[in-house]
């Protein structure tokens, strides 16, 4: 299969590619972050992406969620180290078609990418279990306190969350720096926050990111 694989560690990265490329599979690109991966789809074609869930830039569930937006025939597979509850959750829900944690052992990684080659999905237990437990806790919590953020807002938190400043989301939203502060100033309101680390706290805790 055609794959293209993305992580920030340089070390994970050459050994992921020397894994797949022993067992047959074609590597058409290797990127260290995000924005690489949305640039190199472009102009590669592979049929499957694998990905770490965290990656500057942007993140494989940002990614993830883009692609089935779009609704590309690409099947995305997730990969992480450190995946919590609201991750495992919100990358079960966008439908990502494979997740696995990098402490599985490496054929199962090879399972899991014959199994979405072959259209089916593989999840983790372990990744599974994140997300049960994190529907549990959900059902047994107070209301999202996100849920009250206009669409606007909610993509202003998650490029704050992102490590954006108030200039490059203004230029990435199209809009100015006095509409960005402006909507910044509602959303602490809205969820009582006081500045953006605990605003990014509340957006990982929520899914948001």
């Amino acid at each position: 299969m055609r794959l293209l694989i993305a992580d920030d560690h340089p070390i994970v990265l050459e050994g992921l590619e020397a894994l797949l490329r022993s067992a047959g599979h074609t590597i058409v690109h290797r990127c260290s972050n995000g924005e690489q991966v949305l640039q190199a789809l472009a102009t590669n074609r592979p049929e499957i992406l694998v990905l770490d869930v965290q990656m500057p830039g942007r993140t494989g569930i940002e990614i993830l969620r883009q692609v089935k937006a779009e609704a590309h025939p690409i099947r995305v597979v997730l990969l992480s180290s450190s995946i919590n509850n609201a991750q495992a959750l919100e990358a079960v829900r966008l439908g990502a078609d494979g997740l696995m944690l990098k402490e599985a052992m490496a054929q199962d990684l090879l399972d899991c990418l014959e199994a979405v080659g072959a259209g089916g999905q593989w999840i983790d237990p372990a990744a599974a279990r994140l997300a049960l437990s994190a529907v549990v806790n959900l059902a047994a919590s107070p209301p999202n306190e996100t849920s009250s953020l206009t669409p606007r807002e909610t993509e202003i938190v998650r490029a704050i969350s992102r490590g954006q400043s108030n200039k490059e989301v203004a230029r990435e939203l199209q809009i100015s720096e006095g509409t960005v502060k402006m909507h910044l100033h509602r959303i602490y309101e809205k969820l009582n926050v006081r500045n953006r680390t605990e605003l990014s706290a509340i957006a990982r805790d929520q899914g948001l990111i």
